[in-house]
């Protein structure tokens, strides 16, 4: 009798803990609360923590110089969101513009990202179906722009410039040897291969081929040498304007360079024909800022002198990261001086 009471009582003890919605544990109580919908543990997480947090980070960005067929890097920060890739964040820097005033951008501002990703050592990149359509450096091209050969010229110009950049920036980071830029097209997410000449190759042999990947091009940059080569054959062709916007408009111990106007009356009296010229090696300073150009040129004189000259150093400094030439340095290779 005894014996049934102890075990009667025991049940109603464990009862009332049960109905009271404690939990017996090493002889504690602990009351066990379930968290509502306001009080999850993930609440005070924002959904967008990823775009909200960004990463500072430098990059080299690839950009036209002014309307010529060339790209110069303009190096800058980047904020790259927590969730997302450098190289995403590079293109949409490359989207955005430069900040240079020498510099054009190459896109259609209504371009995106899709998405980016990497295979086999290939970077793949999907922009939108914007990226198409005519760069806003164009300005409102006619509704029949596709009928002038000239703008259909320029707006190709455009794509390829934009393509180069892409890839020249990206490569830029030396994680990826080729980058395959993919369309898409139909606006659902998914980038695809398109016609070379959607994108500017109009060469009339591979047109209609779909676009490989493609490799770092260095012969579209502004380097030293290749600045150097474009400003003689300026000279050869006495395109005096165009050889005036490689001219720095001051040198390292700040003399300007003259207007535009003094400089062309100042070789029409000299008259210098540039029969040949070959640009032998370049030399970049430590900081980066200055270069030595060695040339070989032959220059034919209106009196009818001829000066020849091997490896003339001529100096040239990086004005707003734009590669240029000294005008001291174009005014020695006027010179008759050996």
């Amino acid at each position: 009798m005894k014996g049934r009471w102890v075990r009667l009582t025991a049940a109603m003890v464990v009862l009332t803990l049960m109905m009271s919605g404690c939990s017996l544990f090493s002889g504690s109580l602990i009351q066990e609360e379930v968290p509502g919908p306001s009080e999850s543990p993930a609440a005070d997480i924002a959904p967008d923590v990823g775009e909200s947090q960004k990463e500072v980070q430098g990059a080299t960005l690839y950009f036209r110089f002014l309307d010529e067929p060339y790209l110069t890097a303009e190096t800058r920060k980047i904020q790259v969101a927590a969730n997302e890739r450098t190289e995403a964040g590079i293109v949409k820097e490359l989207i955005r513009g430069p900040s240079q005033v020498e510099l054009r951008s190459l896109f259609n501002g209504d371009t995106k990202v899709v998405s980016v990703s990497e295979s086999n050592g290939y970077l793949f990149v999907t922009l939108s179906r914007e990226f198409l359509d005519p760069a806003d450096a164009l300005g409102d091209l006619p509704d029949n722009w596709a009928e002038d050969p000239k703008t259909v010229e320029q707006v190709n110009e455009y794509k390829r410039l934009a393509i180069y950049s892409i890839i020249n920036s990206l490569t830029e980071l030396g994680n990826f040897s080729g980058v395959q830029i993919l369309i898409d097209v139909e606006n659902t997410g998914k980038g695809e291969r398109v016609r070379r000449s959607l994108l500017g190759f109009q060469d009339g042999t591979n047109d209609d081929q779909l676009m490989e990947p493609m490799y770092r091009q260095n012969d579209v940059i502004l380097t030293p040498r290749t600045t150097m080569s474009i400003a003689l054959d300026c000279f050869s062709k006495k395109s005096w304007d165009r050889l005036y916007k490689y001219v720095a408009s001051k040198d390292e111990q700040g003399v300007s360079r003259p207007t535009l106007e003094e400089v062309t009356n100042n070789l029409s009296v000299q008259d210098p024909t540039l029969e040949s010229y070959t640009v032998v090696h370049e030399s970049v300073s430590l900081d980066g800022q200055t270069a030595v150009v060695c040339v070989n040129v032959k220059i034919r004189y209106s009196d009818g002198i001829i000066a020849e000259k091997q490896n003339v150093p001529l100096r040239m400094r990086r004005e707003n990261q734009i590669w240029k030439i000294n005008y001291s340095a174009l005014s020695s290779v006027l010179s008759k001086q050996p």
